[in-house]
This record gives structure tokens, sequence and C-alpha cells, in this order.
């Protein structure tokens, strides 16, 4: 009934009623107002699901609601390319680029059953936090860099020791532009692969400028790719920058294959991949333990998107029956 009543006040957001800048800010609207009701309905399901033994499924169960209720109130899906891997690949590092808030939806779309996330310890104390703890989440402290750099180690333990895989946006921070591009990753996540000896499976999410950007969010499908598993098997720390190296080639030639071909516009100045590295050389990374590479968004941008998404990892648990 709720959603019904949503869908139909979507329809104000057609530019035949209301101008194309007041439809961004009622789309963007609802696609918040969704994750708010979904958010406050997931304390009961992870409490619930808490008390069956099933905690590391309440992520994965939400996850999933808000695809389907998001995706159905603003006509918006997601179309997976390799979805076999998803699957096959079994536990892995799973590695996917960041654009915006709508990364959510893909996060819904592909999130494994038996799914935690490993999150900054500030949303502890936000309205997501009960829900967080009920599900199993593990909290990192990222401005205390050795605290963060234990819990990356304990992560790496527990994948090693329990057989378990994780989510992670490699660039650290949302990078949305005209044309398709990535930020430089950042290592973490690469020492917690080779650490705990398993594969990294790439998500590529196409470059969807075309559907959302500053002033801009319409209907359609989101293409994502899904890349065969690199195995980490046998490598050490001194591999990680070449690494780092293959798995972001790779992931950006999918990135340009699979992105829908945008015309630039003459206030809109394209952000390549090679302006954004040379680019990064002015920012430090976490996991150097300093700050983080600022967003190519602009302040406007920033107020329709939840910040406490930067550097969020996700913390996969196959029937691991020894984490409920």
């Amino acid at each position: 009934m709720i959603l019904s009543l949503l869908k139909a006040v979507a329809y104000l957001s057609l530019p035949v009623v209301v101008p194309s800048g007041l439809r961004y800010y009622a789309r963007a609207g609802l696609y918040l107002l969704s994750l708010g009701l979904v958010g406050t309905a997931s304390t009961f399901i992870a409490a619930v699901m808490a008390a069956g033994g099933d905690r590391f499924s309440a992520c994965h169960l939400v996850a999933r609601t808000f695809y389907l209720s998001a995706g159905s109130l603003l006509d918006l899906s997601i179309e997976i390319d390799g979805a076999e891997w998803l699957d096959a690949a079994g536990p892995a590092i799973i590695m996917n680029n960041h654009q915006s808030m709508l990364d959510v939806l893909v996060v819904g779309r592909c999130m494994p059953r038996k799914t935690s996330i490993l999150s900054k310890r500030s949303i502890l104390f936000t309205p997501l936090g009960l829900f967080m703890t009920l599900s199993g989440c593990i909290f990192i402290d990222r401005a205390n860099f050795e605290s963060a750099k234990r819990s990356l180690n304990d992560a790496a333990k527990t994948m090693r020791d329990r057989n378990v895989g994780l989510w992670i946006f490699p660039e650290g921070t949302r990078h949305l532009s005209n044309t398709p591009g990535m930020l430089p990753f950042k290592k973490g996540g690469f020492h917690v692969a080779v650490q705990a000896g398993l594969p990294i499976l790439p998500i590529v999410t196409e470059n969807y400028w075309h559907i959302y950007h500053k002033g801009v969010f319409t209907n359609g499908v989101i293409r994502i790719k899904v890349l065969p598993p690199i195995p980490t098997t046998g490598l050490s720390a001194s591999d990680v920058p070449d690494l780092v190296t293959h798995v972001r080639d790779c992931m950006l030639l999918a990135l340009k294959e699979i992105s829908t071909p945008v015309q630039s516009s003459a206030d809109v100045p394209p952000n390549t991949d090679d302006n954004a590295a040379s680019a990064s050389d002015e920012h430090t990374k976490l996991d150097d333990g300093t700050t983080p590479i600022s967003r190519t968004m602009t302040l406007s941008d920033r107020s329709l998107e939840d910040d406490e998404d930067e550097g969020m990892v996700m913390v996969r648990h196959p029937d691991d029956k020894s984490h409920s």
C-alpha cells in the first residue's frame, strides 16, 4: 500500500509535470525516502533474524528489499552480465567501482547471502547503528590508523579461518563523471586478499551519467559486468602493487566497454581517467594512514549523498554457523 502510494507520487517527477530541476530533487527525495523506510524496518528484520540464528543474512535481505522497492518506485533496474561468477567464485574479495548513492541498488541486486558489513565506527551512532550491530557488523575506526590496520588484519584472519569474503569499493570514495573512469585504487583490500589467499572478483558498474548526475535523475537500466575471479594464491605483499594495477586495468577496460556513450557538454568538463590519476598524487591514501581522496562531486551533489558509505566494506559469511 505504501509502495503504491509512493509510486503514484513518483509520477510527479515526469518532465511534462514539473521542470527537470525539480524532477531531479523529487526523484532523489523519493530514493532517499525509500532508503530511510527500509532502513527503519531493517532493525526489526535484523532482530528477528538474529533471534532465529541467521543474523548474517539480514544485510542480504534488507539490501534486496531496498533494490526491489526503490527499483520499482523509480523504474530503475540492474542488468547483470557474468552473473554465474557470483556463485562460481565462492568466497572472494568483491571489488566494485563507486559512483554515487545509486550504487546501493547494485549492492542490493548482487549482495550474496550470509553477508554483513565492516564499516566506519561513526555509523554506530546513527539510526543504522542498531541494525548493523544486530546483523553482525564489524566497526572500524578510520581516524586511528593502527586500530584500522588491526581491524583489517582481523578481517583477513576471519576470512582465512572461516572461509568468508569481502565486498569493497577500492576507490575509497565516490567518483561520478560524464566519461567512464575510476580513481586510483587503495591497497588495503588487496593486502587483505593476499593475506587471506582469496581471489578478487571484480564487479564493474557502467558509467550511469546518462541516468544520474547533478540535475538529472531519470529511469532506466544500469548494466554491470562481473569479471572472472583473479587468484591471489602464492602472492605476497610485494606483489600487491602489480595486483592493484592488473585489477584496475581489467575493470577500467570493462567499464569503457559497457558504458553508454554520453555527449560532452560545454559546462561539464570531462574528468578522464588520466586526469583522475594525476590529480590523485595531490591526495594521500587511507591505507597509508592519511585522508582519502577528495570527491569529484560538487557540494550541492553531496547534500543528496550519504557520506557514511565512504570506504564501506562488506563481509561475506557463507553458511558459517559458528558466526550465529
